[in-house]
């Protein structure tokens, strides 16, 4: 959702990436539309129906010039927010067949390193360990 206000000069978007906001602001069909993000401009003519697919975090927007009655030009200036710091995590886990569940069931902690996970027997009872797995992830930073 975009709302613009031309008479305060004022815009406000639930569009959470960069990519989205433009698909949504080029469908308005005010004429020219002109996109400044970070300084680099981009032009839709005429309600074009296109897809953006940039993915970097909007930061801010604002109108910078909206005399959409004078010449049909509409200037929105974007503000890029900086990409989430992703961090790579692993650690192992213990494999598990039987139980409740019957199958193979995965133990319920993650440990710093595979002779500790040998070493640990992290499921119920009536479960056999048979193996110990690697795993990775990635975490946001916070």
């Amino acid at each position: 959702m975009i709302k613009i206000d031309n008479q305060n000069l004022k815009i406000e978007t639930d569009c959470k990436t960069v990519g989205e906001f433009m698909t949504q602001a080029a469908a308005f069909g005010c004429g020219i539309l002109s996109i400044k993000v970070d300084g680099c401009l981009y032009e839709f003519y005429d309600n074009p129906k296109i897809r953006v697919t940039d993915d970097t975090p909007l930061g801010s927007v604002a109108v910078e010039r909206a005399d959409s009655l004078l010449s049909g030009v509409t200037v929105l200036s974007v503000t890029t927010a900086p990409k989430p710091k992703t961090v790579k995590k692993s650690g192992f886990v213990n494999l598990y067949r039987g139980g409740i569940l019957q199958g193979i069931n995965c133990g319920y902690r993650v440990f710093a390193s595979e002779q500790e996970a040998m070493d640990t027997f992290d499921m119920t009872a009536d479960c056999e360990k048979f193996a110990v797995a690697k795993i990775e992830w990635e975490e946001v930073e916070k």
